[in-house]
């Protein structure tokens, strides 16, 4: 899982496109992280320079379900 442009991309381990985890415009994502079970990501949201919230988005399914703030 790699930050780029502001976006949480993941990447497979063998084959396969990299997937926009996150796809928000107009915020920031930043410093995310896998749980150990590996079906949720954390991230820090930052929608201006002087806020940001903690989200969690439900991978479970193989795609990033919708981001709720914790």
């Amino acid at each position: 899982m790699i930050e780029a442009r502001g976006e949480i991309l993941s990447y497979p381990v063998e084959e396969g496109e990299p997937f926009n985890l996150t796809r928000s415009s107009g915020t920031r994502e930043k410093n995310a992280a896998w749980s150990p079970d590996g079906t949720t990501v954390a991230l820090l949201r930052s929608p201006d320079l002087e806020s940001s919230s903690i989200v969690a988005l439900d991978v479970s399914e193989g795609v990033a379900g919708t981001p709720r703030t914790i």
